[in-house]
């Protein structure tokens, strides 16, 4: 599974699972669970999941003005390659009336040696209702046993004229019970012509299985000045797994 993570003002609350941004997504991940079966069929490795969640955060930062989001997405693998595409209801308040988020990516990963693994990503990022927000990204990943370090590069963020870097450092520990323990730190820079100052994220999740199902709940935080959209939250998610 493939996931990812502006400033905005909020706007009123939406119900979980109304409007049409969620019919949208809803709809186009039955879509992506009634592909799979063909595509096994092909001898392509395949995985589809939803997620609900009670805020969709992208390194720090809520992109649903803080309400609940319907997510999902399909993974289509072969050999060293994966194929993603992702969606997920927005709701950036007065700055945007964009409401739906679709990221189609490629990813080449590689295990080098049984401790050491790395990756290399492509994503395009589109934003239904508003196409002045679509852009793409470019990274690399190093995995070493427990710890993952990335670095990500965005030319045009955010559909502005400047770029955008971020720096991503993680690490899992296994506890007891089979629940995973998650830390998580994320350097955020920006070129004046993006209009977002530089800044950092931070996390801490502990997450479990529970057969096709994971639950997840993190504690989310960055040193941005105070706003609802990047004040420290809890959020929690469950994920079926098809």
């Amino acid at each position: 599974m493939i996931n990812r993570q502006t400033s905005c003002q909020s706007s009123n609350t939406v119900p979980l699972f109304g409007g049409p941004a969620y019919t949208l997504v809803f709809a186009l991940l039955l879509c992506l669970v009634g592909a799979v079966p063909p595509v096994l069929a092909q001898g392509i490795s395949t995985g589809a999941y939803v997620t609900v969640t009670s805020d969709y955060m992208f390194r720090g930062i809520s992109l649903t003005s803080e309400n609940p989001a319907l997510q999902g997405g399909l993974d289509l693998g072969w050999k060293d390659l994966t194929v993603s595409l992702w969606a997920s209801n927005v709701d950036f308040g007065a700055a945007s009336p964009a409401d739906v988020e679709a990221d189609l990516g490629a990813v080449w990963s590689r295990q080098v040696t049984d401790r050491v693994g790395i990756s290399f990503q492509a994503f395009r990022f589109s934003y239904f209702g508003d196409g002045s927000l679509n852009y793409s990204e470019y990274s690399a990943i190093v995995d070493v046993a427990n710890a993952t370090i990335g670095f990500y590069v965005a030319p045009s963020y955010g559909g502005t004229d400047g770029d955008g870097t971020y720096l991503n450092f993680g690490y899992a520990i296994a506890l007891p019970k089979a629940v995973n323990l998650g830390l998580h730190a994320g350097r955020n820079e920006f070129e004046a012509a993006v209009g977002i100052e530089d800044y950092w994220d931070y996390g801490v999740s502990l997450g479990r299985s529970f057969g096709r199902l994971d639950a997840d709940v993190s504690f989310l935080t960055t040193d941005l000045p105070k706003a609802d959209e990047s004040d420290a939250r809890v959020v929690a998610s469950v994920t079926a797994n098809f």
